[in-house]
């Protein structure tokens, strides 16, 4: 019977190590998403810029929101994930 139960947690645990994994693919895929995004309109603002072209403010005002919300997003990954794959991570399986 304890073996049973110790078998239970271990599959337990492994589901949960799979669950984080796709939980940290999908985060990283959205991170890497918003990065691109954000540094594709800081960059379009620079070619812009060196060829004398204005850009308008709702431009400017729409990377600065961008920026914002990617550093936030990156910031509350981190904090959700990092404890839950510690917690994971030193869970006892033998």
């Amino acid at each position: 019977m304890l073996k049973h139960l110790q078998r239970s947690q271990c599959n337990k645990r492994k589901i949960l190590i799979v669950t984080v994994g796709v939980c940290c693919v999908i985060l990283l895929a959205s991170i890497s998403t918003l990065v691109f995004v954000t540094v594709s309109l800081y960059w379009h603002n620079y070619k812009s810029k060196k060829l004398g072209n204005l850009t308008f403010s709702p431009t400017d005002h729409g990377r600065s929101r961008l920026a914002f919300t990617t550093a936030l997003f990156v910031t509350f990954c981190f904090v959700e994930l990092v404890p839950t794959g510690l917690l994971v991570g030193f869970e006892d399986c033998e």
